[in-house]
């Protein structure tokens, strides 16, 4: 599925895969500082996330059920589970992570979805998973679209 943008750019979305995954062609060019960096997107499915270190990044609510939207961008280190942790058997699919935080009752909340999951390994940082869904306390763990289970799509779809 393509769209077009009011200013030239486009997005490029998955179509029926279930996941949240898209891909935006931007109009015009940026320039790379500290706030806007490029990152590594991995290459396969082979890579096991387990013992790596993850952090999942969102502007999201900080509390459930009414909290408030972050005014600044948080990060939370998070692992890699089963996924039976996270869906009912027959519900998951091979496109997604179950990932939780390392440490206490915290996770992704509402605003968050969309927001990348980062991995370290070999001392290089890759966009590993996209919030997706998750449980409305926010302190369990949550669904993501797993970036590697894409990678063709991915080649297939940049300019």
């Amino acid at each position: 599925m393509r769209w077009r943008g009011g200013r030239g750019g486009s997005v490029v979305a998955k179509p029926f895969s279930g996941n949240d995954i898209a891909i935006v062609h931007l109009s015009r060019n940026f320039t790379f500082d500290d706030y806007v960096q490029p990152i590594c997107l991995p290459s396969s499915d082979e890579k096991n996330l387990d013992g790596c270190t993850n952090y999942a990044y969102g502007w999201g609510a900080t509390s459930a059920p009414n909290g408030e939207q972050s005014p600044n961008l948080k990060k939370l280190r998070v692992h890699v589970k089963s996924m039976a942790f996270c869906s009912s058997p027959g519900k998951s699919k091979s496109g997604q992570l179950c990932i939780s935080a390392t440490d206490g009752p915290a996770g992704v909340c509402f605003g968050d979805s969309g927001g990348p999951v980062v991995t370290t390994y070999n001392w290089r940082s890759f966009q590993s998973g996209i919030t997706s869904y998750g449980y409305t306390s926010c302190t369990k763990s949550n669904v993501y679209t797993r970036v590697s289970h894409f990678s063709d799509w991915i080649a297939a779809n940049v300019k």
